[in-house]
């Protein structure tokens, strides 16, 4: 890591001040080391793009979430992770706040 060799992962997390079980936890759910000591942004920076939903232009995740009737966290959450594409996001989460709707 920045030119330096270490004995261990947890010598690694010691020298960047990230504790061991973070790491750890980091590395098991996909994340490279340099991600996992915080050397490298783990996501991709969106500000400013625009997120297009069903053929229509929206400024941020929010305005687009709030659009769509869903919780813009829960938006954010899912393209941040890229579990899927901004429509099938919000289909899925529109579905889910119809099952949970009292009758």
């Amino acid at each position: 890591m920045n030119g330096v060799e270490y004995d261990s992962i947890a010598a690694a997390a010691d020298a960047f001040k990230v504790s061991y079980q973070l790491v750890h936890m980091r590395l098991k759910r996909g994340w490279s080391l340099e991600q996992a000591l915080e050397l490298q942004d783990r996501y991709k920076k969106t500000r400013g793009e625009p997120i297009v939903a069903f053929g229509k232009s929206y400024s941020s995740i929010r305005a687009c979430a709030l659009a769509h009737d869903v919780k813009p966290h829960s938006l954010r959450r899912i393209l941040i992770e890229n579990r899927m594409g901004v429509e099938d996001a919000i289909v899925y989460l529109q579905s889910l706040s119809k099952q949970k709707a009292p009758e």
